[in-house]
């Protein structure tokens, strides 16, 4: 029995730990800037584990010499 209630503690510490990186995560994407770089980069891994490189673009400024820029495009045949 003291086994198993020590493997249970050892499982308890180790889930709460999760839980707090859990937390942390949550707290860093509370901050707008922060929550956009992720959702970025999340896109890019996405588009490029998904499709070849030449079939999209980052970063796209779909009228040209504007400031305004799409996070991505797929371009399609």
């Amino acid at each position: 029995v003291q086994q198993h209630l020590q493997a249970a503690e050892l499982k308890l510490a180790s889930l709460s730990l999760v839980g707090q990186s859990i937390s942390d995560l949550n707290n860093l994407l509370k901050l707008p800037h922060l929550r956009g770089g992720f959702g970025e980069a999340t896109l890019e891994r996405l588009l490029s584990d998904f499709l070849p490189l030449s079939s999209f673009e980052l970063q796209y400024s779909i009228v040209p010499n504007s400031t305004e820029r799409v996070d991505a495009i797929v371009r399609l045949a």
